[in-house]
């Protein structure tokens, strides 16, 4: 056993923020806990001994650590388990409808995404998700949710109808700039700095755009139903036969570096580019730029290479896109193709963002083969007349990308543009952008790439925009959102470090490659200015598992937790377990008698409710450690001799905090 659960009166574990008494306690909510959702949690833990539960600040909940209801297929068990727990998730009879069902990884697994609804109506960020195992039977093996309930009393009356919102918004000096609306929808809206606390009401929800590419704005508003007042505005700029063969190309700048004068185009493969011949045949180039197009014809063929690729369409706002090429070809060729042979930065801005968005998508869909939502053409608008940045919208969508100037780089190159794509796999599963969402795209380049830098040269050689290690954020986080990504994405590097030093060097990245995507597919996100927290752990080890008992641990347990532990993020299990850490310090003196021959000596107790027979590490000043075996009595002493005269300290591995000092006199 590698860990197991405090056992609480009501068999409910809590780790991170909120500390669940007796009888279930306060729910996390608006509103205090109804009776029925004690009930279902309590009837959920007994009808599965040993299951494991988790409710964060944010007012999400998770139930896992056990197999849970079993039937024939992944969406009986899901339809089965919310028919028979539902209420569990902290709202009677929630009305929960699936927005997706894919497989996570390549097999034996498939979340079940659903959206929550209220009175018909969706609910902004009311969502679900259900992990499934496959074996003989489909088993629940992870559920989880953050919903919204219904306020106490009810909704207030709509008393405002769609057109005076709009106008309400339109008449705000703010938004005068915004020439693009679209129609309001009538939405259960709940936010605010703690989205748990907050009020439920009934909201229009719409949108305003300014498509300047030079000065871009987009917001969507929420305007209260009731009285008219502005709820919420939220951004949505976020600073991604007779065949014939051959291969396609571009010049674009090699490695992670931006295109500047120490880093000159390449010739690089243009992967998923679409071709075509004069007589209907088409292709589409592999891995290596190569395609091999059908035909039929025995003379010559005209064949078009269309710089359009089937996951991103290139717009160049400050000039036309690199033109298609024509060639007449003698079958079987080979009829090569190569773009961008006299580059500037415009066009090399093109070759990029052709390049690393494809890049970002495939490294999605090739661990993830079911997660078709992103199989799309997104729009990418590079060139655009502002320097310094670069931003994903929902508006579209689309990634953008600036020119060069100001002291910085044109800023369509490989991580600026992996992240910004990974923006928009964000706003794919239905998820809150804020620390969570630039910590997501951070850590997905920096895997993706693996490289523990993000922006390289961005405003000049040697410079970056974040440097993960170096910036070794921690949790909790109150900072800055792109500030507070960092512990997200420093979990997940650590995580990949951990993994090359178990599995060697390229099973260990593709190891943390794999697993960043198959988490995914199941995350709640961030919680409150936390892009990573406690949850976060339990939804790792979750995809991790294979075997549905997080009780015997999952199989990188270990390299998984070092990596949230760098980051003073615990996994549940044996720190939550110690129940004291004592630590005392016996001076030895010159020509006594033994025990105290062995001069300074550091003794260490600790009392735990772990189970006899597990391990816990000890280590004295970071160096010198020794692992124990728990006995029956569930109290154990580690003892160093020969301690030198000053302050010390021992620490419980993996355990941030669980530390204590001692000084050891002459």
């Amino acid at each position: 056993m590698r860990w197991s659960c405090f056992s609480f009166p009501t068999r409910v574990c809590a780790w991170g923020w909120v500390l669940v008494a007796a009888g279930l306690g306060v729910m996390p909510n608006s509103v205090q806990a109804e009776g029925s959702a004690s009930a279902a949690v309590g009837g959920l833990q007994d009808r599965f001994p040993g299951l494991s539960t988790l409710m964060d600040e944010d007012g999400a909940v998770a139930f896992f650590g056990k197999p849970m209801t079993a039937a024939a297929t992944p969406a009986e068990a899901a339809r089965a388990w919310l028919s028979d727990h539902g209420a569990a998730l902290g709202v009677p009879d929630p009305d929960l409808r699936i927005e997706r069902e894919n497989a996570v990884g390549v097999s034996g697994r498939t979340v079940i995404a659903y959206r929550q609804f209220l009175d018909g109506l969706p609910v902004e960020y009311g969502i679900a998700r259900l992990l499934v195992r496959e074996d003989r039977l489909s088993r629940v093996v992870f559920a989880a949710a953050r919903l919204v309930r219904r306020p106490k009393g009810g909704f207030a009356i709509d008393r405002v109808g769609e057109a005076e919102a709009l106008a309400t918004v339109r008449r705000m000096a703010p938004y005068a700039g915004l020439t693009q609306w679209s129609a309001a929808q009538l939405v259960v809206f709940q936010d605010g700095p703690n989205f748990a606390r907050s009020r439920a009401i009934r909201a229009w929800k719409f949108l305003g755009v300014r498509p300047d590419s030079g000065d871009f704005e987009a917001y969507t508003f929420f305007v209260n139903a009731a009285d008219g007042s502005l709820a919420h505005v939220r951004s949505e700029v976020y600073h991604g036969g007779n065949d014939i063969a051959g291969r396609v190309s571009g010049f674009g700048s090699p490695g992670t570096l931006p295109d500047a004068p120490l880093n000159n185009p390449v010739s690089l493969d243009l992967i998923d580019l679409q071709l075509n011949s004069e007589f209907g045949s088409s292709a589409v180039t592999d891995r290596n730029g190569q395609y091999v197009m059908q035909n039929n014809e025995a003379g010559v063929v005209k064949i078009e290479a269309k710089f359009q690729g089937l996951f991103v369409n290139v717009q160049d706002t400050a000039g036309p896109v690199l033109p298609s090429l024509f060639q007449n070809v003698v079958p079987p060729g080979p009829a090569d193709f190569n773009f961008n042979t006299n580059p500037s930065e415009f066009s090399t801005a093109q070759i990029n963002t052709f390049v690393h968005t494809t890049a970002t998508h495939n490294f999605f869909k090739d661990r993830q083969p079911g997660f078709t939502e992103i199989d799309i053409a997104l729009t990418a608008q590079v060139n655009q007349a502002s320097t310094c940045n670069a931003f994903f919208t929902p508006i579209g969508p689309s990634i953008n990308f600036f020119v060069a100037g100001a002291g910085c780089v044109n800023t369509a190159f490989s991580t600026v543009i992996g992240h910004e794509y990974a923006h928009f796999v964000v706003s794919v599963l239905g998820l809150r952008q804020g620390a969570f969402g630039e910590g997501f795209g951070d850590a997905v380049v920096l895997l993706q790439y693996d490289d523990p830098i993000v922006g390289r040269d961005f405003f000049g050689p040697g410079t970056f925009v974040r440097d993960i290690v170096g910036a070794n954020k921690r949790y909790p986080c109150f900072g800055e959102v792109h500030d507070c990504g960092q512990v997200l994405a420093g979990v997940w590097w650590d995580i990949k470090l951990e993994m090359q030093g178990s599995l060697g060097q390229s099973t260990g990245l593709q190891t943390a490659q794999q697993l960043l995507t198959d988490w995914s597919q199941i995350t709640l996100g961030g919680s409150g200015r936390n892009s990573a927290s406690p949850r976060t752990a339990v939804e790792v080890l979750t995809v991790d598992d294979d075997d549905g008992d997080l009780d015997n641990g999952s199989p990188h347990f270990d390299e998984i937790c070092a990596g949230f532990a760098a980051h003073n993020i615990r996994c549940p299990g044996t720190c939550d377990e110690i129940r004291r850490l004592r630590v005392s310090c016996l001076s030895g003196l010159s020509g006594s008698i033994s025990p105290l021959r062995e001069g300074n000596v550091i003794r260490a107790t600790i009392t735990t409710q772990g189970a006899a027979g597990s391990e816990v590490t000890l280590v004295l000043d970071e160096t010198d450690s020794q692992t124990v075996t728990i006995g029956d009595r569930r109290r154990t002493t580690v003892r160093w001799s020969n301690v030198s005269e000053g302050e010390h300290e021992v620490c419980i591995e993996d355990c941030p905090g669980l530390c204590r000092s001692v000084t050891c006199g002459p």
